[in-house]
């Protein structure tokens, strides 16, 4: 059986949305429970974890077709993920979760509103959608910085260790990608 070309039913996207609302963030319990080191340790298994499930549905799937592009989309999630310990450790769970929410949240009404990345820009057709898309963007927006202001008045961190620490992930990046 070939992947088909046919486009999904949209139950099955919003089966997914919800699916993925519930558990994403669960993922990184162990990070805040746990003493992960450095976390190059949990970000090698992490993604391991993550090819091997990607792995198990292309095997039954029978989906062998090749994306190149797919693989700068793994490379930068990874290196996103080296972050994530440090993020975690100094910021919490929850402000990380935030600030990665209120990026993809951006991101995503961009790529699809501007069409970004060889996307096809969807504007809106009618003057009440389009101040309805624009409203909603900056609602989202205003309430996560709410939240985030709320949490920088009463923060659950030490801004000396934070910037301590930002030294020392900036180093291994800079490592890594040999700047």
């Amino acid at each position: 059986m070939k992947a088909s070309e046919e486009p999904m039913p949209k139950w099955a996207g919003f089966v997914g949305c919800i699916i993925a609302s519930v558990f994403f963030g669960s993922n990184l319990l162990p990070v805040k429970q746990f003493s992960v080191g450095d976390g190059f340790f949990f970000q090698f298994i992490y993604c391991v974890a993550v090819w091997l499930v990607g792995l198990i549905l292309d095997l039954i799937l029978n989906n062998q077709r090749f994306y190149p592009l797919v693989l700068v989309g793994g490379v930068l999630w990874t290196t996103g993920n080296l972050a994530t310990v440090f993020c975690i450790k100094t910021c919490g769970l929850a402000v990380g979760l935030l600030i990665w929410g209120t990026t993809s949240l951006i991101t995503g009404w961009a790529g699809g509103r501007f069409g970004l990345f060889d996307m096809k820009a969807q504007v809106p057709t009618t003057e009440t959608k389009l101040i309805l898309n624009y409203a909603s963007v900056i609602l989202a927006a205003s309430k996560k910085s709410l939240i985030f202001r709320h949490l920088m008045v009463n923060p659950p961190f030490n801004w000396e260790k934070l910037e301590k620490q930002l030294i020392t992930v900036t180093k291994i990046l800079m490592t890594i990608f040999h700047f």
